[in-house]
């Protein structure tokens, strides 16, 4: 009788097979599969999207998962479909195209679109933080690019968190009177008098 790990083996062989010639007819790449998932049994990318496949044990189907970076996703649609692991490979693939890109597609891009917009004032931010950062004379923490801390040699010390499209904060603490007012009159200048509260 054959044995648990082999009957696995093989089945991962076929899976990583059925991959290939998949990725070969819609044109993805096959990136190789991930070693430490031991329920993945090969995977797609194309453009950020990726198609990942896992085997379903309960009823031996190969289900194929529409997947989204982590902490992303669009909507609360199961992007995911199961097929026969008997099929060939074009039957696999137009169902694929029939059942599971439509939705998917749309759906990734908007993910994809909006993470690369997110890494990209993630990066400005740790810039903009470097740059004041080192006028004050220190240096972003090393736990998180867009903060950081400025002690003086006595008196005050300031904390900054920064963000983009006006949410960076700045806070000065221990000043002296005189420093109090030379900052509120470089502030002034930034304020739409408003009355006060």
């Amino acid at each position: 009788m054959e044995d648990y790990q082999e009957m696995k083996r093989k089945r991962r062989e076929t899976v990583q097979s059925i991959v290939k010639e998949v990725g070969k007819i819609i044109g993805w790449q096959e990136p190789g599969v991930d070693e430490d998932c031991a329920h993945e049994y090969g995977r797609l990318t194309n453009d950020g999207m990726m198609l990942a496949f896992h085997i379903d044990w309960h009823d031996k189907k190969l289900r194929i998962d529409g997947c989204f970076p982590q902490g992303y996703r669009p909507d609360r649609q199961k992007h995911s479909i199961k097929v026969s692991m008997d099929r060939e490979p074009t039957a696999i693939a137009k169902e694929l195209q029939r059942r599971l890109l439509p939705g998917y597609l749309p759906a990734a891009a908007e993910v994809v679109a909006r993470e690369k917009r997110d890494r990209e004032i993630e990066r400005c931010e740790a810039v903009l933080a470097k740059d004041l950062a080192a006028m004050l004379g220190t240096v972003p923490s090393q736990y998180d690019s867009t903060k950081f801390v400025a002690y003086g040699s006595a008196g005050p010390y300031c904390t900054a968190h920064i963000g983009l499209e006006e949410s960076t904060s700045i806070q000065v603490e221990h000043l002296t009177a005189d420093q109090a007012r030379l900052l509120c009159a470089l502030i002034a200048g930034w304020l739409v008098p408003t009355g006060g509260n």
